[in-house]
C-alpha cells in the first residue's frame, strides 16, 4: 500500500462487549458472595459457563505494514505476531453472528456454538504451514481486518 509508512499503525481492534459483561458478573458475585455465600452454588458456575461460551478467545488485533497481532485477554492463551511478507494467503470463517455470510461457522438450535471468528493462516514456506487463529472481538470489527487484509492484498474477496 503506496502512502503507508511500514511501522504505521492501519488498524486496532477494540475489545468485544463481551469481557465488560464478565467482568460486571464478577463484581456481582464478589457483593453478593460477601452479603449471602449461598450465591456461589449460583453465580460460581454461570460465571465460568459465561466465560467459556463468550470471553474465551477475546483480543484485540493491531495491523500494521509488516505484521499481525494477536493479543488475547486470557493469559492462558500466547499472543501471535504473524510477519505480512510470510503470508501466503489468509481466509476466514465467522461466528454464529453473519447469518448471511457463506463462511459462518455453524452452531446449535438455540445457542451458539462458536461465539468467535477464525482467520486461517496460509504461510508461504515450503511445508504449506497453516495456522487456525481463534479471535472475538467487537461485533463487527472483525469485517474492518478482513479488509484491511484485502488492501494488503493477502485476501481475495470477502
Amino acid at each position: 500500500m503506496e502512502g503507508f509508512k511500514s511501522n504505521e499503525l492501519l488498524l486496532k481492534t477494540r475489545p468485544p462487549i463481551s469481557i465488560i459483561i464478565l467482568v460486571a458478573i464478577n463484581i456481582l458475585f464478589l457483593f453478593e458472595s460477601i452479603t449471602n455465600w449461598v450465591w456461589i452454588i449460583y453465580l460460581l458456575p454461570l460465571n465460568f459457563i459465561f466465560y467459556i461460551q463468550f470471553c474465551r478467545f477475546c483480543c484485540v488485533i493491531t495491523m500494521t505494514q509488516e505484521f499481525i497481532k494477536v493479543r488475547y485477554f486470557n493469559p492462558l492463551l500466547k499472543s501471535k505476531t504473524i510477519p505480512i511478507k510470510d503470508i501466503k494467503t489468509i481466509d476466514y470463517q465467522k461466528g454464529f453472528y453473519d447469518f448471511f455470510s457463506r463462511k459462518t461457522i455453524g452452531g446449535t438450535l438455540f445457542l451458539p456454538q462458536y461465539c468467535f471468528d477464525r482467520l486461517i493462516v496460509k504461510f508461504k514456506d515450503t511445508k504449506g504451514s497453516i495456522i487456525y487463529v481463534n479471535v472475538n472481538t467487537l461485533m463487527f470489527d472483525f469485517d474492518r481486518v478482513l479488509k484491511f487484509a484485502i488492501e494488503l492484498k493477502i485476501l481475495d474477496k470477502m
